[in-house]
């Protein structure tokens, strides 16, 4: 009896890989019948199973070839990843240039975010450019590198406020900009041109325990006065009022060393309440905290949980450190296939560190 229920788990497991191999079979076929008619959709999403199924890059860079000359800039982006890849044999620096400048062109933010970084060192200008035109685009590494050059008249005529201005909007947004406008804000900037009734009515209806108010007065603060322990209080009373904002920007002021309140239990504190009330950037942060043990005992399967929580809650850096978490298996069963679809999430989200683990790894045989 024990035998025959062996087989009959048996031919199940033959009968499940069977259905696989023939969806996987059928998406083949699909994609490249979309592709022969010259959609550029098709000849991607083929290129993303030669590379996953078939482990195959000169495949995938054959699909992605075509998917470029029909102008789809996900696929001339990820050429230029493969082209900086080592490990997909086919690193070539003028081809990975071209294909991340014709992404550029046709609108992919991260590639145009990339070729200001290429341009960086050999010139400025252009750099300060291509970094404007992935912030216009809405990547948040090329508004934070604006904002850089802007600060240090890198480029561009040095404007702080302009920089200041830029590193607060990349901070509400996500955390890359937050170090750096928290760390910089008060250096030999004069920002004084607040009008003094709007920070009184800001004041008023603080008191009144308008969240939305005390989190405004402490971004003023910041600016006006650089003065980290009034912006401190006014951030905590609004954290109190449950603003997710106000408790990631005390993450960030005690997490800074230049604020002179570096605690990095608090970080952790106020990053995890953030967290807890849906900011999807304090989660990443809290769940790298757990990861590295910082102001909290370290825990690979609770870095995980916040990481997925970030994921879940559109952050793709939270995805693609997730997946991470899988490849490795800290804190999660190792599964290299999860991993691989959460770096592709990442990439297909914008994240530039996500595409070039999902082509690093996806290659893999």
């Amino acid at each position: 009896m024990i035998e025959a229920k062996g087989n009959k788990i048996m031919k199940s497991l033959i009968w499940l890989i069977l259905i696989t191999i023939n969806l996987s079979g059928n998406d083949f076929k699909k994609h490249e019948i979309t592709c022969d008619n010259n959609v550029s959709s098709g000849c991607r999403e083929r290129a993303y199973l030669a590379l996953e199924v078939n482990k195959d890059s000169d495949e995938a860079e054959e699909y992605f070839l075509k998917a470029c000359e029909l102008q789809d800039p996900k696929s001339c982006s990820f050429l230029g990843y493969m082209y900086r890849s080592k490990n997909v044999n086919k690193k070539d620096e003028k081809r990975y240039f071209k294909f991340f400048y014709k992404a550029c062109q046709l609108g992919n933010p991260e590639s145009c975010m990339f070729v200001g970084s290429l341009y960086s060192k050999t010139n400025p200008i252009q750099a300060t450019r291509h970094y404007q035109k992935a912030c216009e685009l809405g990547n948040q590494r090329g508004c934070e590198r604006l904002g850089r050059n802007y600060f240090s008249g890198y480029g561009i005529k040095k404007d702080r406020k302009q920089g200041i201005n830029l590193f607060k909007k990349n901070c509400q947004l996500n955390h890359n900009g937050c170090l750096w406008y928290v760390g910089f804000i008060g250096i030999g900037e004069e920002y004084k041109d607040l009008n003094i009734s709007e920070f009184k009515l800001l004041k008023y209806n603080c008191s009144l325990n308008n969240d939305l108010s005390c989190n405004d007065l402490g971004f003023l603060s910041l600016e006006v006065y650089q003065d980290y322990t009034k912006a401190e209080n006014y951030f905590k009373k609004a954290c109190q009022l449950q603003n997710q904002e106000s408790c990631k920007m005390l993450g960030f002021i005690y997490k800074n060393k230049h604020t002179e309140k570096k605690d990095q239990k608090k970080s952790f504190y106020y990053f995890n309440k953030a967290c807890e009330l849906a900011n999807p950037y304090a989660c990443q942060y809290a769940g790298l905290m757990y990861w590295r043990g910082e102001g909290v005992q370290k825990d690979w399967g609770m870095s995980a949980q916040l990481y997925k929580r970030s994921c879940d809650l559109g952050n793709s850096v939270g995805c693609r450190f997730l997946g991470s978490s899988y490849y490795l298996g800290q804190g999660v069963t190792l599964d290299k296939v999860k991993a691989i679809q959460l770096y592709k999430q990442a990439c297909n989200d914008g994240e530039h560190y996500g595409c070039m683990k999902y082509i690093y790894f996806s290659a893999q045989k």
